[in-house]
């Protein structure tokens, strides 16, 4: 990892963030007024998010902004970047032989706030302005979610395995990329053969994985990267989009109140993301839902 931040001393990092010494080691000294643990629900499951507020809010978005945007990643890291997407990730690993899935389990929280300091060393921190960057940017001894700094410094953590990963890909023809905490394999009849060295590497880097998330599939099967059908090109698997379909028609004949026990207006918004993923994966298909559901009358 190349020492590119080359931050001395407090003050230069004060003078980058465009703040002041003595705010910076304020929000450090007093993280417990600055986070508030937020429940969610996502796939149905519920989860809690240690949720930034004020100052320290705004500071981490500085040091994302200011600091951590600009260090260049290899191609193959793609989740939580510019540019970066989930289509990009999946557009890897269309019609191969072999596609194999990998989870990172429990990714964001198995990152400890020693581990942080060392990325923030290795970048060409001094020892006092890594600890002072790593206090800012972690919560409880670990990397929280719900952090603008989280992901950012999540894929840094990723840049050992990747040098891995391709040194091992390389020799094997083989495709691999990171999204994230999901990791994808695709290539010829080696990607399964070597899974358990894939496996190894992440356990090595300190990562552990989740057992019930390795899968590989050949071309008989339907094959996937992050949620993606990569068999042909990159595609939403007609499951969701007839679930969404149906909930659009339902919204059109007996109103948009049937289908949520939400708020009607936050409940469009929901709605037109998920019709706008759609549209970013399959042109054709998004436009036929986006077309369907201007017809909607939501005063109904």
């Amino acid at each position: 990892m190349e020492k590119i931040l080359n931050v001395n001393t407090v003050e230069e990092l004060a003078i980058s963030l465009s703040t002041s010494k003595n705010m910076l080691e304020a929000l450090a000294n007093n993280l417990n007024k600055y986070y508030k643990t937020k429940r969610i629900f996502k796939n149905g499951k519920r989860r809690l998010i240690d949720e930034p507020q004020g100052d320290l809010k705004k500071v981490q978005k500085l040091i994302n902004k200011n600091l951590l945007q600009g260090i260049k990643l290899p191609d193959t890291i793609q989740g939580s970047r510019k540019k970066g997407s989930i289509r990009k990730n999946a557009e890897m690993h269309v019609g191969q032989k072999i596609v194999g899935n990998l989870d990172i389990k429990d990714f964001f929280p198995s990152i400890k706030s020693t581990r942080v300091k060392e990325v923030f060393e290795r970048l060409g921190c001094s020892s006092a302005v890594s600890e002072l960057l790593t206090k800012l940017t972690t919560w409880k001894g670990r990397l929280p979610q719900g952090v603008s700094t989280s992901s950012a410094i999540a894929n840094l953590m990723l840049l050992g395995m990747e040098r891995r990963f391709r040194n091992l890909c390389n020799i094997h023809g083989i495709r691999y990329s990171f999204y994230v905490d999901d990791i994808a394999i695709s290539g010829n009849q080696r990607v399964e053969k070597l899974k358990n060295l894939f496996c190894k590497i992440i356990r090595q880097e300190g990562f552990q994985i989740n057992p019930d998330k390795i899968k590989f599939q050949d071309r008989s099967k339907r094959q996937m990267v992050t949620k993606l059908i990569v068999n042909r090109k990159p595609n939403v698997p007609k499951e969701y989009r007839r679930r969404l379909r149906a909930i659009i028609y339902n919204c059109r004949k007996y109103g948009p109140s049937t289908q949520t026990r939400n708020n009607t207006e936050a409940f469009k918004m929901h709605l037109a993301g998920k019709i706008s993923y759609v549209l970013s994966i399959n042109k054709e298909a998004g436009l036929k839902l986006r077309e369907e559901f201007q017809k909607i009358d939501w005063e109904a």
